[in-house]
Order: structure tokens, then C-alpha cells, then sequence
């Protein structure tokens, strides 16, 4: 019986040092295409593989890279990150790096999902104070009203930013088992005080993949 054991974790380990993420790409003419990513302790991102584009295709691997994560793809000067949360099936198409569209990924299609819910109730909005105050400072010689509409664009620019966390912290309170609240906390909530409050109350299973050790590794510092 011992051995019958000892057999099937030979076999449970083997199985997962051959595991590897996979990129395939269609994006890019000529050159060749760098895959990087974060580790915890390490400040630079880590070089995972890179290859050469032949006919305007190319693939990727990550070895020992625990999913889900985001990684990085570098071709020429350029730089495209997206989140992975598969080892297989995920393409990269359309033109580099502007209009670039990830298959495959469940995460990045719902991150992607927030970004756009974000702009649209707070960066647009927040953009548009701040270029109206940028105005109103730029004036040789301010007014009254000026002073006033100033302080008035300060209170709204406050508010919208204020509004924004709300809704990040709503967010990951209400998803708690979702790793893409690892995502949000690691890129989107900026308080620290925040941060270390939502992160108590996440119950993500998968305490191995990459986004969850980057994120105890920071919260633990």
C-alpha cells in the first residue's frame, strides 16, 4: 500500500513539473517577442522565454509559472501585459501593442470589464476636473469666481476619488473566492490601511499561483 503511494506522488509531481503555460501569438511581423513576469523578492521581472516571429506567428512558454498571473510580452519598445489563468489556449491577436485582443483568459475579459466600468464613472469624469482646474491656474489673473469654481472642481476631483474606492472595496467584498480580487488589490486599491483591511476578507483556495504570493509577499513588508 506504501509503495502503491509512493508511486502516485511520483507520478502527481512529475505530471506537475512538466506543466507550462503556453502563448501563442499572431501579432507582429519581425524581431522576436520576450515573455516576462513578477516574483515575489525579485524587483526586476523575470525573463520566462522569448523566441524569434516566423510569419507573423510566434509561442511562448512560462515554466513554474503558477497561474493565475499577469505576465508581460515585449516585442521591439514596446510592452503588453495581460492577466493568464490558463496553462493552454491562450492567443494573442490583432496589431502590436495598441489594439492587441487576449483569447482565453476568463480573468482579463472580467478585469478588462472593470477597467472599462472605472473609466467610464471615474477616470473620464476625474480627467475632466482636472483638465478644467488646469484652466482655470493657467489664467494670469484669477477672479473671485475663479477661487470659487477652483475650490468647487477640489471638492468634486475629492468626491469621484473617494467614490472609486467605494466601489473597489464593494468590489472584492463581494467576491471574496475570486482571484481577480487578488488583481484588484495588487493593482487597483491604493490605501495601504484598504488593503490590509479587503485582504482579510478574500478566501481564495489557490494560495500557490503567482498573484497571491506577490500580493502576501507586499502585504507582509
Amino acid at each position: 500500500m506504501g509503495r502503491i503511494a509512493l508511486f502516485c506522488f511520483i507520478i502527481v509531481s512529475l505530471m506537475a513539473c512538466r506543466k507550462q503555460m503556453t502563448i501563442q501569438g499572431e501579432a507582429g511581423t519581425a524581431g522576436s517577442v520576450v515573455l516576462l513576469a513578477e516574483f515575489p523578492g525579485n524587483p526586476e521581472k523575470v525573463r520566462l522565454d522569448s523566441c524569434r516571429i516566423e510569419n507573423g506567428s510566434w509561442t511562448l512558454r512560462g515554466p513554474g509559472l503558477v497561474l493565475p498571473a499577469r505576465v508581460w510580452i515585449q516585442m521591439e519598445q514596446e510592452t503588453f501585459s495581460f492577466i493568464a489563468d490558463a496553462y493552454e489556449g491562450i492567443i494573442i491577436t490583432g496589431n502590436f501593442p495598441d489594439s492587441l485582443a487576449v483569447e482565453g483568459s476568463r480573468l482579463e475579459r472580467e478585469f478588462e470589464m472593470v477597467e472599462q466600468v472605472l473609466a467610464e464613472r471615474y477616470t473620464q469624469p476625474t480627467k475632466e476636473i482636472l483638465e478644467e482646474m488646469k484652466l482655470l491656474r493657467s489664467k494670469p489673473m484669477q477672479t473671485k469666481s475663479d477661487e470659487k469654481l477652483l475650490k468647487a472642481l477640489e471638492r468634486n476631483l475629492e468626491r469621484y476619488r473617494e467614490y472609486e474606492a467605494h466601489y473597489l472595496e464593494k468590489l472584492v467584498r463581494a467576491n471574496p473566492w475570486n482571484e481577480l480580487s487578488l488583481f484588484i488589490l495588487k493593482e487597483r486599491v491604493e490605501d495601504p490601511r484598504t488593503r490590509q483591511e479587503l485582504w482579510k476578507t478574500v478566501h481564495i483556495k489557490n494560495k500557490k499561483s503567482n498573484i497571491f504570493q506577490l500580493l502576501l509577499s507586499s502585504l507582509s513588508q
